[in-house]
């Protein structure tokens, strides 16, 4: 099997979570294939992202990401 989302799903015996594995690494991907930033700078496009809503947006409990490392 390919290395990627799909090989850690198959490795594990429990149900997994699809979101962090899926969802949230496709929008900063998704957005750097729009503006021609290579992929591998998607993690820091998500923090400003992330620090960019801070600043407009109300809080809301639990919408704060945690770190893809």
């Amino acid at each position: 099997m390919a290395p990627g989302p799909g090989r850690r799903l198959a490795t594990h015996d429990r149900p997994a979570d699809l979101v962090p594995l899926l969802a949230r690494p496709l929008p900063p991907a998704v957005i750097c294939d729009l503006l021609g930033v290579p992929r591998v700078h998607g993690d820091r496009l998500d923090a400003w992202c992330v620090a960019l809503r801070s600043l407009t947006a109300t809080p809301v409990a639990g919408s704060e990401r945690p770190s893809r490392r």
